[in-house]
């Protein structure tokens, strides 16, 4: 052995964690240690304490199957057994240093998760049950279709009265990236962007929640196959993550070989850290091979990396300086945010010079042709040839700007939606003449309406910016559909809201969202067959990877009396987003439906606890109460909200419908006036709600639908 011991051992436990099977690390630690017979202990010892602080020993530690056969051994639990009075274990799956995963059934939902124990030896660590659960709370903010989803903390009493502590989380069908790479071949380039995008924008989603992964690594993530949605990335084993704030530091967590610099130190560990493996994992994904640093300068790193493109030149020119950004030696000279990544990943068509000698002919003849003649004509043909052309391109801030807020659209929160609002705004100023950014302004706007931006604002907001973006561009099929759902939203203009939605899905009829705008307002008219059309178009178009659409369709069949159906959906769609406030409140107003009323109002609590509005759950916790015939509880909710609505809007519809179920008629028909006097939008599904259902024959309520423009 030359040279530094300690360097050695470091080299050779790096090495050894580039395995995703336990087994293999040890047999190449046996095997590299064969001339050092004295450090093979030693070797040994630091890949054990890796595996347990990593949760590495085995890639089954998140939840997802491969084809490794089980390991031998006790296991927690055994198949058949119920855990928690809630999961019935279907089969052990795999093992590593956090503890053991099983496939197991909740008993609620009838559906399949993974449940992950945790070992007692960790569980009994001072503050380690505290911090994990903090970090089910921090992954319940993230809801994105590349993240693996966990659903909660609990423990388990056994027979011997020992605790068993697990986390239940998403089962994921598929294998790791790492076996997909295992044989050393490159991805085909087209696939390996495709799943960089995807991984690029959960590890932006994570970061936005502030949540760093800290052991980003092809064994952790993962790659799962459908018919329907094609092949999705999914990044996995958020064990390791911690609070995104400065100066953290990372310990000795982490898989050594892709490790940056300042993590491998021991150092202050944030987003960056998380780039750099993500530079790493990019260069196996297109080469099959990835730079190995000796990180001891960022000189030396600088050479090595450039070294290792040089002998790449076939890595497409958009990827190249995504790679050396990602792999700088300073966290400081990094990407800061993952967003900044995705405009780099698309390549920018350019134009030949016979194609923009054509277009700069056509609009000079256009402007002088008829800006003498018919100024508003010719700046409207001349704006019509710059978007059919595309000559206007937007500045390269405002680009990057629109890529980052499309980035924050993947995590469905307020959050994420207030941080795409800003930058879409950002975009307009910094490029006020171009019209796509006006209009997804407007679009984002109407999409956070009411449950992620006050809808008085939202509706403003939207309105203008559609306005503008109609003005630069009248055939933008994302300015007509966010104009369309603010007038779907308006006491007066509400009747024009279906001709401009449609005209939205005549100009693009392959927008999801608009299909899902049309398919709500239809809905509110009682036209249930072309709103069920209008809603699985939608889901179609989506992939199923919007919850607002199901929770709409969900919606639909609660209001058109098809319970069946509206259970049948809820299942799936619990199992899919199982964090989404909506879909928790709007299983809460089944179960009550269903006479589940204990149940309903565990669910309306836990809807709460995922930020779904207050007084909204309120509102129906007092629908639960008259149900279930406990008047003097519902009036007690009704105070209550009386008391709220002095300082926050509350939902007038549903106030309304407590009051019905009471019998209690004049009070309901006072609260929709107040309703109606505060432009309360929830009026506007009075003449489909089965809420409403005790007032239709009276005549109060047809004058109501009168003053609401609704057809006689």
């Amino acid at each position: 052995m030359r040279g530094d011991p300690h360097e050695y051992v470091r080299s050779i436990v790096a090495r050894a964690m580039e395995f995703d099977d336990p087994a293999q690390r040890k047999a190449f630690a046996v095997s590299a240690c064969e001339k050092t017979p004295d450090a093979l202990q030693v070797v040994l010892d630091l890949i054990a304490v890796a595996e347990m602080s990593t949760g590495t020993a085995c890639t089954q530690t998140t939840g997802f199957r491969h084809d490794q056969g089980n390991l031998a051994g006790n296991h927690c639990f055994v198949p058949g057994q119920i855990v928690d009075d809630r999961f019935r274990i279907l089969e052990f799956i795999n093992q590593g240093g956090m503890g053991e995963v099983y496939a197991a059934l909740d008993l609620n939902l009838q559906q399949k998760i993974a449940l992950k124990t945790i070992r007692p030896t960790i569980a009994a660590q001072p503050g380690i049950i505290e911090r994990f659960k903090t970090e089910v709370k921090q992954s319940l903010r993230i809801t994105h279709p590349n993240v693996c989803r966990v659903h909660q903390l609990a423990s388990h009493q056994d027979p011997d009265g020992r605790e068993i502590w697990f986390l239940t989380m998403e089962l994921l069908e598929g294998k790791t990236l790492g076996r997909s790479l295992a044989a050393g071949e490159p991805m085909a380039a087209d696939r390996a962007l495709v799943l960089i995008r995807q991984m690029v924008s959960g590890l932006a989603c994570a970061h936005q929640a502030g949540i760093v992964h800290r052991d980003l690594k092809p064994g952790n993530l993962m790659l799962v196959s459908s018919a329907s949605k094609g092949e999705r990335l999914v990044i996995t084993d958020f064990g390791l993550a911690i609070s995104a704030s400065p100066g953290e530091t990372g310990g000795l967590s982490g898989t050594p070989a892709y490790m940056a610099p300042e993590q491998a130190s021991g150092g202050a560990v944030g987003p960056p850290t998380d780039l750099f493996a993500l530079g790493l994992i990019i260069c196996e994904m297109l080469t099959g091979n990835r730079p190995r640093f000796g990180l001891s300068s960022a000189e030396n790193c600088g050479r090595q990396l450039n070294d290792w493109l040089s002998s790449h030149p076939k890595i497409q020119p958009q990827i190249r300086p995504v790679i050396m950004r990602c792999l700088q030696f300073r966290p400081e000279d990094r990407f800061t945010d993952a967003r900044e990544i995705v405009s780099r990943l698309e390549p920018r068509r350019r134009w030949s010079t016979a194609e923009r000698a054509v277009a700069a002919s056509v609009v000079f003849a256009a402007s002088i042709l008829t800006a003498s003649l018919l100024p508003a004509l010719g700046e409207r043909i001349v704006n019509t040839f710059h978007y059919a052309l595309g000559i206007h391109r937007p500045t390269a801030a405002a680009q990057a700007a629109a890529d980052g807020a499309r980035v924050e659209l993947g995590n469905v929160t307020r959050a994420g939606f207030l941080e795409a609002i800003a930058d879409f705004r950002r975009a307009t100023q910094l490029d006020p003449k171009w019209a796509q950014a006006w209009a997804e302004l407007a679009y984002t706007y109407a999409a956070a309406a009411n449950a992620q931006v006050p809808l008085a604002t939202a509706n403003v907001e939207a309105r203008s910016a559609a306005l503008r973006a109609i003005r630069l561009d009248d055939r933008s099929a994302k300015a007509f559909g966010a104009l369309g759902w603010v007038q779907s939203l308006d006491f007066d203009e509400w009747p024009k809201a279906e001709a401009t939605l449609r005209r939205a899905l005549a100009l693009n009829s392959g927008d999801a969202q608009v299909h899902y705008w049309l398919g709500v307002h239809l809905r509110k008219k009682g036209k249930f067959p072309d709103a069920e059309a209008e809603d699985r178009q939608a889901l179609t178009l989506s992939h199923k990877n919007d919850p607002s659409i199901w929770c709409e369709l969900v919606f639909l069949h609660w209001t058109s009396g098809r319970l069946d159906q509206m259970e049948d959906l809820m299942k799936e769609l619990l199992v899919a987003y199982p964090n989404f406030g909506l879909a928790r409140f709007l299983n809460a107003r089944l179960l009550k439906e269903q006479g589940k009323f204990d149940d309903a109002l565990a669910e309306l609590h836990f809807s709460e606890s995922l930020q779904y509005p207050a007084v909204t759950v309120l509102a129906e916790r007092a629908s639960v109460e008259a149900y279930r015939g406990k008047a003097a509880e519902a009036r007690v909710d009704l105070q209550r909200l009386q008391q709220a609505s002095r300082t926050e809007p509350v939902d007038g519809l549903l106030i309304a419908g407590v009051y019905a179920r009471l019998g209690e008629f004049d009070s309901a028909f006072e609260s929709l006036d107040d309703a109606y006097a505060r432009r309360d939008t929830t009026l506007l599904s009075a003449a489909t709600s089965p809420l409403l259902k005790p007032l239709r024959g009276d005549p109060r309520f047809a004058a109501l639908l009168r003053r609401l423009h609704f057809e006689s």
